[in-house]
């Protein structure tokens, strides 16, 4: 959806809104949110949400682009200061895990995208194929990180899914409330075992 959008302060309100959507859609859940329940996060009435956004499923589109984009700019800050290819998985898994359990131990919601989307995935097939375009994606990245600038083999793809599969593990673990020690533990665990620095 095209929208006309005029001068800074309306695209910064947009970014602040997005924000509160954003941390709603992620503690309760798509299905589990309502337009009133925005509505009331955000300060908007449902005029000047659809006017801004469009509807729900806009809104929570652009929650996850943006949710994305801070994960992204996350992590490259974080690899830019690791050597070695098992310093800059674990500052993948170490960027996840600040972002899974957030500022506060009380507040640990998991990856916003895997607590969100694999839920609505069956019976929606935008969310579905926006859960396997973030697994492409998640794939792709840690690929990258293990290839460190080569042509990835079938072992390294492999590798980079399987690392993927512990990212899911995390996330649903902080959810439920494991100590960020212990997901920190246990990703330090998965790297040793699966990850060996290159020769």
């Amino acid at each position: 959806m095209t929208q006309t959008r005029r001068g800074r302060p309306r695209k910064f309100e947009e970014t602040e809104v997005l924000e509160r959507a954003l941390a709603l859609f992620w503690r309760q859940g798509y299905s589990g949110t309502s337009l009133d329940d925005l509505s009331a996060a955000t300060g908007l009435n449902r005029p000047s949400l659809y006017a801004a956004f469009g509807n729900k499923k806009d809104i929570f589109t652009a929650a996850l682009r943006r949710f994305q984009g801070k994960v992204t700019e996350a992590a490259l800050q974080r690899l830019a200061q690791a050597e070695g290819r098992k310093a800059r998985v674990l500052a993948i898994l170490e960027t996840a895990l600040d972002i899974y359990t957030g500022d506060d131990s009380n507040q640990s919601l998991g990856c916003f995208v895997i607590s969100t989307v694999p839920a609505e995935a069956l019976q929606d097939a935008d969310m579905m194929l926006e859960l396997s375009r973030m697994q492409r994606q998640m794939d792709k990245g840690l690929c990258n990180v293990l290839a460190e600038g080569a042509e990835p083999d079938q072992a390294t793809r492999d590798l980079a899914t399987m690392l993927a599969t512990v990212l899911f593990g995390l996330s649903a673990r902080a959810r439920a409330g494991t100590p960020r020690t212990e997901l920190t533990r246990l990703a330090h665990l998965a790297v040793d075992q699966l990850v060996a620095d290159a020769p």
